[in-house]
């Protein structure tokens, strides 16, 4: 029998009171196997040190909850540790955004978010339709998402074919990466809009703050010249604006220097490789 399962998270409030709601939908055939990349991604966090706590980025970043008492080095190399791992997941996903000042109530963002996501359902549903069973993971934070979810696939699939679970992020990592995404979606927005809060800078990075500044004021290409040591720093460069990176290969070994040149060239950056010799 052919089961998909889909988790699903969002950034943003049931009362409109944040600047963009967010909804992210992580597709994944179960006939692929993860059990090796979640042992892979455990092992790698033993071997750096790093606690295994369940990644949810919001606290990770502001130094909350489980993540209270680590120090920003530690919580980027659990960002970083997070990213690696999720590249390697065999997954699909998609991002609904909306600028919550467009929507003059709840109502209307959740009507135009019913209808986003009916659409996006029916684009995809041969291969939907192709699965015995959809499983649903979902925490049912916000109600009237939790409503707009529940109608927009009741309304494109077959009641039958769905099943709905809870799924509490700590439970599942695919819960978490959808809550990943979320987060990584809504930082790009709030630098591609100049609104990036103090935590953003911080947690992004000394460099970030003049690097955007310039970004502006010139077509030349821009070199981030940090040392490169994980694949979310390439996502952070991307993010704030610039063209190229630079990877020093006597601080990675050949396997590193390749993997990470191949993430920046996806990501549409240049890079420079520095040569001691």
């Amino acid at each position: 029998m052919r089961e998909l399962s889909i988790f699903v998270d969002e950034s943003g409030s049931d009362g409109l009171s944040d600047h963009h709601y967010l909804l992210t939908v992580v597709m994944h055939d179960q006939s692929e196997n993860i059990a090796d990349s979640i042992a892979a991604y455990e092992g790698a966090l033993r071997a750096k040190g790093l606690p295994d706590i369940p990644f949810h980025a919001s606290p990770l970043m502001n130094g909350k909850d489980q993540y209270s008492g680590l120090d920003l080095r530690t919580r980027k190399m659990l960002l970083g540790s997070f990213r690696v791992f999720f590249r390697h997941m065999p997954v699909r996903y998609h991002t609904f955004a909306y600028a919550t000042k467009e929507f003059a109530s709840l109502e209307k963002l959740a009507g135009t978010m019913r209808r986003d996501l009916v659409n996006f359902l029916f684009d995809n549903l041969a291969e939907l339709q192709s699965y015995d069973e959809v499983k649903v993971y979902y925490d049912n934070g916000q109600h009237s998402i939790a409503e707009s979810l529940h109608r927009a696939i009741e309304y494109a699939l077959s009641k039958d074919a769905v099943v709905y679970r809870s799924a509490q992020p700590s439970e599942y990592r695919l819960s978490q990466a959808a809550d990943y995404i979320c987060t990584m979606e809504l930082t790009a927005i709030k630098y591609a809009e100049h609104t990036a809060t103090a935590t953003d800078e911080k947690f992004f990075g000394g460099t970030v703050r003049d690097l955007r500044a310039v970004r502006p004021l010139t077509d030349l290409p821009i070199l981030r010249k940090d040392f490169i040591i994980d694949a979310y720093q390439l996502y952070e460069a991307r993010i704030i604006g610039a063209d190229a990176v630079l990877l020093i290969a006597a601080a990675l070994s050949p396997d590193q220097c390749r993997e990470l040149a191949d993430v920046a060239h996806r990501l549409g950056l240049e890079v420079l490789l520095g040569l001691h010799t």
